[in-house]
């Protein structure tokens, strides 16, 4: 940019000594055109570098944001995956139940069509049988059943099974409702493949 400005301010010197006029050399160069031509170079040479700073300072802000969106992708991933490796965990235990629970419920050995899967004990509480044909219970793809005691829980897994498309695999879950409306895990699901369902 420097070697811009002295090649402007030589051709200027030329254009405006050129511009004297006549071969007497007693007339000055008038030095105000130079002075102004001078600034406007420097305000130039201002301009381009605080364009330059400008565009810099927008890609330095553009890269840390795309740097701090990457980040929380990969920490969303990350808990994603977690989240992935946990249920697929959980969806490969066998059929049980859980620890707060096992004074209170039962795994049955055999299991038909009028005699549950699950075996229970004096209920106090709120509980529902869901089947699905999705281990994640999805709202729109589970029927809940209410029981409160070993002839309510046959009824519901009764009408579950007459209810199912056994062309699917089923899955059964028990879930208790408190007092305040928070909904507890029983059991883990159990798993009736549609070859068997077929059966029952």
């Amino acid at each position: 940019m420097y070697k811009m400005k002295e090649l402007v301010l030589i051709a200027l010197l030329g254009t405006f000594a050129g511009c004297g006029g006549s071969s007497d050399n007693s007339h000055l160069v008038d030095a105000e055109p130079i002075k102004k031509a001078v600034i406007q170079v420097d305000k130039l040479t201002v301009d381009v570098h605080k364009n330059s700073f400008d565009i810099t300072t927008k890609l330095l802000n553009d890269v840390g944001s795309m740097l701090h969106s990457v980040a929380i992708i990969n920490e969303s991933v990350g808990n994603r995956l977690d989240l992935s490796m946990k249920l697929a965990n959980t969806l490969a235990k066998p059929v049980g139940i859980t620890e707060t629970y096992k004074s209170l419920f039962g795994i049955a050995k055999d299991y038909n069509s009028t005699s549950p899967a699950f075996t229970v004990g004096t209920l106090t509480n709120n509980y529902f049988l869901l089947s699905s044909v999705t281990p994640f219970f999805l709202e729109k793809k589970t029927v809940k059943g209410y029981f409160k005691d070993e002839s309510s829980l046959s009824d519901v897994w009764v009408k579950a099974l007459a209810d199912a498309n056994k062309s699917k695999n089923l899955y059964f879950s028990i879930v208790e409702i408190d007092k305040n409306n928070i909904t507890h895990k029983v059991s883990n699901a159990l798993l009736i493949k549609s070859a068997d369902l077929q059966k029952l």
